[in-house]
């Protein structure tokens, strides 16, 4: 990343040497494409796994009802796989097609246009601190304070977790794999060429509601969860667009995925 102050994420920025930077050529309707291909990538990979682990289940079963049954119950099997597959690659691809986008090699030219900025140790803390807060007072305060339901149905990511194994492992894996990623993707390539469009209101808005879209499968159905899911995305928004830079907002993302993790492998959540 470079090590410069950016003032705003839609005006032209300064390299290193003090030289103006290309102008940075990400707009909304690129950031979109970026972002759709991003999520297409994790819906084909899970498409695949969820089509193979079908086969070898009906394969592997008597057939009719009890072959569907099976089926159903590695939806956990079936997410946890996808996730791990499906990140990476969509990642990959995200990172090439911006740099594709935006002239100039890695942490060099427009590239901080879309937070590729080295923060200040302070600012790494104190987002690191922030992400652990959140995690911790999602645990042990709106979930003691509102439990589950008995007729609450887990998410199958988070079925994958309670189930231990390599299934815990393949989560936990996907878990910490997420924030850079995500925050590349959300607060990076998506609220850059947004704000570039429609201003960093609504574009904000829109990248959150993107955000939690993506995890409803998890956090549906249980307010708390789903409370705590947005109030991180808006945590890391507001360090992105206050730093200029998307590595306070992965040290957030990081440390909030931490405690989780943490706290599934105690027993704890």
């Amino acid at each position: 990343m470079a090590n410069t102050d950016v003032p705003d994420p839609g005006r032209e920025q300064l390299v290193p040497s003090g030289t103006p930077a290309p102008t940075p050529c990400l707009g909304a309707r690129r950031a979109l494409k970026i972002f759709l291909v991003f999520v297409g990538a994790q819906f084909v990979a899970g498409v695949f796994v969820g089509v193979g682990v079908a086969l070898a289940t009906v394969g592997a079963s008597p057939g009719g009802k009890d072959a569907i049954a099976a089926t159903q119950n590695l939806q956990p099997l079936v997410a946890a796989l996808a996730g791990v597959i499906g990140l990476p690659i969509g990642g990959f691809v995200a990172m090439h097609m911006t740099k594709r986008s935006l002239p100039g090699p890695l942490g060099s030219g427009s590239l901080p246009s879309i937070g590729w900025l080295r923060p200040s140790g302070a600012h790494l803390m104190s987002a690191a601190v922030l992400g652990a807060g959140l995690a911790l007072s999602c645990i042990f305060v709106l979930e003691r304070a509102f439990p589950a339901p008995s007729t609450h149905v887990l998410g199958p990511l988070a079925s994958a977790a309670m189930r231990g194994g390599w299934l815990r492992i393949a989560w936990a894996l996907l878990v910490m794999l997420a924030p850079p990623i995500e925050e590349f993707m959300f607060r990076g390539v998506l609220f850059s060429g947004l704000s570039r469009s429609w201003g960093t209101i609504w574009s904000g808005v829109l990248v959150t509601i993107a955000f939690v879209a993506l995890h409803a499968t998890e956090v549906w159905g249980y307010w708390p969860d789903l409370l705590s899911i947005a109030m991180l995305a808006v945590a890391v928004l507001l360090l992105r667009i206050k730093t200029h830079s998307l590595a306070p907002a992965v040290a957030c993302h990081g440390a909030y995925n931490l405690v989780v993790l943490l706290a599934v492998y105690s027993g704890m959540a």
